[in-house]
Parts: C-alpha cells; structure tokens; sequence
C-alpha cells in the first residue's frame, strides 16, 4: 500500500462514528458485519447503523449450516442485544425458509424494540423469558405459535398499543385481560382460531376478519370507537347483546355475516355505518 492510499485509509478510521455508519448503511449486510475486524474502534461501529439490509442470500439453503453462515447468525444475535434498535421487521419469505426460522432469544429481550413485526417464522418452541418492556406495536404474520406462547409474548410487553394477527397457524385462542395501553387489535383470516376474547377497558378499535366459526366476546371492551367485524357465525342476537354494552361506538363496519338478518342499533354516537353480506 503506497503512502497516499495509506492516509486515505487512515483518514476512514478517524472519520465519528456518525460517518462511519453512515458510509456502512450502503453495504450489504455481509459486509458491514465484515467490517468490525477491520480495527478495534470500528468492532462495534456497525451494531449502530440506521439501516441493516438482508436478503436471502444470506441464508442460502445449501450455506445453511456452514460455518460460515453460522457465524453471521451469531453476529446477527449479538446485534440484537448491543445496538439500540427500535423498529425491527423479520420476514422469511424464502420457500426453504418458510416455518423454519426460529428466532434467537435477544430478539424477545431486547428493551429498546418499539415495533416488531415477525413474518413466516416460528415462535411454537419458544421458552425463554420474554421482556420487550418498550414495545408498542406488535405484527404476527403467518407465524407458527400456540395459545401459550402468545400469552407469554403480550405478558411481556407492559406497554403494548396495536397487535395485529394474520394468518397465524396454531393459534386456537386469543384471550386477553387487563390490557391497559392497548388501542388497536386486528385479528384476521386464522384458520385454527376458535375464540376471540378481549378484556380490555381502553380498547380504541378492533377488526376481525374470520372465515371460519370463531366465538368472539367484546363485552368488556366498553370504551371501544370502531368496530370492523366479518364472521360466518355472528348473528342478531349477538349484535343486539353486543351494541347495548358498546355504548360509544362511532364507526362501525359489518361485512360477511352471513347469519345476520336484522341489525337494529340505537345510537347517538354513531357516526358511520357499512353493512354487506353475501
């Protein structure tokens, strides 16, 4: 390496940390997380950028248990715990990854996580503690978890706003109680789901989308302002039972029930209603 090459080298690793995450959040994750052997004070530069960017060349079927490979997930779990990261989004949507990817404890544990949304993963054989103290929004999709272990996750997370629900397998039951922060819940197209409880006073708005015979119990939820509801067994005599005690509904949105004939609704507070059934 000639001198000028050698300063200019030099002058990078001089360059604040804010800079030098700055010029690691336009590489490729395998690089960036390469870059912490390039000298001490940069080891830990890369578990602070902005921005990790992941494709599935990183977990290549044929590399998945390779050395090398292994390596980076240990990487990988380390960034978890020592970065100070608040919106984390996991989606395996690779076919060989597809229900396989179990996820590391650090991300279940890590206090500064604000939104997590988890796609095509697995979270049945989780059993370590759970403590996302931070956490406000939560995102299931195509998740392969139990009734347990979603009880577990939402006990772990005080400060809980939204939770939303999609296509989870596994899931037979969601029944909540004494949810104080939480706002919005969206449960939709479950196909093990068979209950649907909510016990929550300062419930803002709720949508459930079911295809299937799911039993749905909003009684407790007495605060709640908007209502998106689609079930095959909602019928009137449910309405009639559920709107007397939901006295502050002012959207409400009814849509493929086919069981209901008659929705007869007295309400001041109502504001806007769509019905339609097929």
């Amino acid at each position: 390496m000639d001198h000028k090459n050698y300063t200019t080298v030099d002058k990078i690793f001089e360059l604040l940390d804010h800079l030098q995450q700055h010029i690691l959040s336009y590489l490729s994750i395998n690089e960036v997380v390469q870059s912490s052997v390039l000298s001490k004070r940069w080891n830990h530069v890369w578990t602070a950028i902005p921005i990790l960017g992941f494709d599935t060349t990183l977990y290549g079927y044929r590399e998945y248990k390779s050395k090398k490979n292994l390596d980076m997930q240990r990487k990988l779990q380390d960034f978890y715990i020592l970065s100070d990261v608040k919106k984390l989004s996991l989606n395996f949507v690779a076919r060989y990854c597809f229900g396989r990817y179990q996820l590391p404890q650090s991300v279940l544990v890590a206090k500064s996580i604000t939104m997590l949304t988890l796609c095509r993963c697995k979270l049945d054989t989780y059993r370590g503690d759970i403590n996302l103290s931070s956490l406000k929004k939560l995102s299931l999709f195509y998740v392969i978890t139990d009734d347990k272990r979603i009880q577990k996750l939402v006990a772990g997370c005080p400060m809980i706003e939204e939770m939303r629900f999609l296509g989870c397998n596994g899931l037979k039951s969601i029944k909540f109680s004494a949810l104080i922060k939480a706002k919005l819940i969206e449960v939709e197209l479950n196909d093990d789901l068979e209950r649907v409880d909510l016990g929550a006073s300062n419930l803002y708005a709720v949508h459930i989308r079911q295809t299937k015979h799911c039993e749905i119990n909003l009684l407790s939820c007495n605060n709640l302002r908007m209502l998106k509801l689609s079930a095959p067994n909602i019928t009137d005599e449910w309405c009639h039972n559920h709107f007397s005690q939901l006295p502050l509904i002012e959207y409400l949105n009814i849509y493929d029930c086919c069981m209901l004939e008659r929705l007869k609704i007295s309400s001041h507070r109502l504001k806007t209603l769509f019905w339609s059934s097929f």
